[in-house]
């Protein structure tokens, strides 16, 4: 071969070489391409379902039922993963209460609520598990990622599936021990894990059965103080969903972009979980609701008269001290406080003898000279200060005593007919002065008022005999010390004073029934507020609670307020329904009701000193020396409650006096 030959030979083999090598580099070149796109589309899908994950956990959700509402962030917003293990811990604490309390109304309320828990469970499953509701989150982090080995084409989700992974593992909700005591709870129900809440508490399990009568409930484990995280396709298409009103925590998406350049497509598979990093909450019925009634008083008739200052009255001083009459012959009345002044005349007027009057000179009594002493001379007519002269006292044939029980049940006719010149004789006609309030009566202050009436009527017309005064009906409550004589005046006819909830509680109740209403309500503020503390509590129930009005109880709310502590107000919370408690009825409690006697301490007041130095209307007895026994019965009734419709229980304080009757004996 020739050297030309040689070299055009060897010029096509470097020729063929280099074009071999460029074939090799540039299909090398497309399958980096190629590659690298996958990569890019797998990266971009990896960061979409993490968005999704994301995004289920705290905005797509279902609108919160009212039940739950309070569940919600913000609370009557929508229901997500993030807070729907509060609405599973609300429905445990309502079915452990109902447990407890072991009512029919109870068991079945709980039931419903259960039943509301599984319609919320299915409801966001089927929102979450439908595509189009998590195609936008996994569209932004897809397209913010780009695509640009592919020729920028975009990345579509292409299919979409949810599972429920990692049973027994930790929800988001942990329990204080104070609203839900762990000892009350299986060792099951409690996540496995090794993550516990801010004081180490433990967490609910997520997707274990916690059986409640023939129900089960189930949480969502969401890995609190965790981030969501990508998973294996084959860990993810092993789990099983537990309940079909259960909704799941794990996601899948499958990707599909086309590549411009090899007008081929290529996709991508991803998995995510999701992780509750900073949504971690106490088991708590946020909504919860606890209220606090007081009975209406009473309003007094428009015609009450005003009750009587009765130190003046002639029952106070002469009558209780007691007198002589002697009717005379021309009609009217001689009086005499001195002890025998009458009964002289009466000796003198029928004994015979040398006077000129033909009467027996030496029986002879003498009238008084002088004013001193006032009350111990002869007095006749109907003039205020009138004395008796000498033709009043020759009239005299004989003496009657009067006293106050004189007026009894049969009045002494005598008495009765001297009465009104006696009255003014001595200017015992008593005066009006104790002001009333319309209205704000407790049974035992308008018992008081009606019986101090009373006296005002028998100061009138005592002629009437006894005064029957029976007791109002049930009231509410006001603040008083049951051994203590209120004397009005110097007190008010209403004496007692609006109390605070724990004075009244301490006020209606006795025994251990003291201590258990307290802590029965504490423990309901707990699974309001859990870690609500005893200053806490009882500053809530230091508040004052008076009684209802027009005809209606006042009606006070513990709740959880907008600082998320306790509260309480005449406001009714946004959380509240129209549900009664459904716990024992507290009738039968009788430590939920003191019993006292009020005749003689509050009601027909008596003089006791140094208490007191006189009785009601200022007497120096009582207003009625002759009076039937008045018992006061405080309640203040505790009817615990589920939780279902968010209710915890009622406490209803109310005041109810028994026994009244005659009056007798004004003083």
């Amino acid at each position: 071969m020739t050297f030309r030959r040689r070299r055009g030979a060897t010029l096509g083999l470097v020729a063929v070489a280099i074009l071999i090598i460029a074939i090799i580099g540039i299909g090398a070149f497309f399958l980096i391409k190629i590659m690298g796109g996958g990569r890019e589309v797998a990266n971009a899908s990896d960061a979409g379902v993490l968005n999704v994950a994301k995004n289920v956990l705290v905005k797509i959700g279902v609108q919160a039922p009212s039940e739950f509402s309070a569940c919600a962030e913000p609370a009557g917003g929508v229901i997500t993963l993030a807070t729907y293990n509060r609405c599973v811990a609300q429905t445990l604490l309502v079915a452990l209460n109902a447990e407890k309390e072991d009512t029919v109304a109870g068991r079945n309320n709980a039931k419903a609520v259960i039943a509301k828990l599984k319609t919320l469970g299915q409801d966001l499953r089927g929102y979450i598990e439908q595509q189009n509701n998590i195609k936008k989150y996994f569209d932004d982090l897809t397209a913010a990622n780009g695509n640009r080995m592919n020729g920028n084409t975009s990345i579509d989700l292409d299919g979409y599936r949810t599972a429920f992974m990692k049973p027994g593992l930790a929800s988001n909700v942990y329990v204080n021990s104070e609203s839900l005591p762990i000892a009350a709870l299986p060792l099951g129900w409690l996540s496995t894990g090794q993550i516990t809440g801010p004081h180490g508490e433990k967490y609910l399990a997520g997707y274990v059965g916690m059986p409640i009568g023939t129900e089960q409930i189930y949480g969502v484990p969401v890995f609190p103080q965790t981030k969501c995280h990508l998973v294996s396709s084959k860990e993810f298409d092993s789990s099983k969903s537990p309940s079909a009103d259960v909704p799941p925590n794990a996601f899948r998406t499958e990707s599909k972009s086309l590549n411009s350049q090899a007008g081929t497509f290529g996709g991508a598979v991803a998995c995510a979980i999701v992780g509750s990093i900073d949504k971690q909450f106490a088991a708590a019925i946020p909504g919860g609701y606890i209220e606090i009634a007081n009975d209406p008083g009473l309003t007094v008739p428009p015609d009450w008269r005003e009750s009587v200052l009765a130190a003046d009255s002639i029952f106070n001083d002469q009558l209780y001290y007691g007198l002589d009459v002697a009717p005379l012959a021309d009609g009217r009345f001689a009086f005499s406080r001195h002890p025998g002044e009458i009964q002289a005349w009466v000796n003198y007027n029928t004994s015979t003898g040398s006077d000129p009057n033909g009467h027996n000179p030496s029986l002879l009594p003498t009238l008084p000279s002088n004013d001193f002493p006032l009350e111990y001379t002869l007095r006749a007519g109907c003039t205020k200060g009138q004395y008796a002269q000498m033709s009043d006292a020759l009239q005299i044939r004989m003496t009657h005593p009067c006293n106050n029980f004189s007026f009894g049940k049969s009045p002494d006719p005598i008495c009765v007919a001297a009465y009104d010149c006696m009255r003014k004789v001595y200017n015992g006609l008593g005066t009006s002065g104790i002001p009333q309030t319309p209205d704000g009566y407790s049974a035992v202050e308008y018992m008081k008022a009606n019986v101090c009436n009373a006296l005002q009527g028998a100061i009138g017309d005592p002629g009437q005999g006894c005064f029957n005064v029976q007791p109002p009906g049930p009231t509410g409550l006001r603040a008083f010390d049951h051994n203590k004589h209120y004397s009005a005046p110097p007190q008010q006819v209403t004496f007692a004073q609006d109390g605070t909830i724990l004075q009244l509680i301490q006020q209606a109740t006795s025994g251990p029934c003291t201590t258990n209403v307290y802590n029965e309500i504490a423990q309901r503020c707990r699974e309001i507020v859990p870690g609500s503390t005893d200053a806490e509590i009882r500053a809530v129930l230091s508040t004052t609670i008076p009684m209802g009005k027009n005809k209606k109880p006042e009606v006070l709310y513990i709740s959880r307020g907008t600082n998320g502590a306790l509260a309480i107000s005449s406001a009714k919370p946004a959380s509240y329904t129209e549900m009664t408690p459904d716990g024992p009825d507290p009738s039968a409690i009788q430590c939920q009701t003191v019993d006292y006697i009020a005749s003689d301490f509050q009601v027909n007041t008596k003089a006791s000193p140094p208490e007191t130095t006189v009785g009601d209307t200022g007497v120096w007895d009582a207003p009625f020396l002759v009076s039937p026994q008045v018992k006061g019965h405080d309640s203040a009734h505790w009817r615990p409650s589920s939780g279902a419709g968010n209710l915890l229980g009622r406490l209803q304080f109310s005041q109810v006096l028994t026994g009244g009757g005659d009056y007798c004996a004004p003083n």
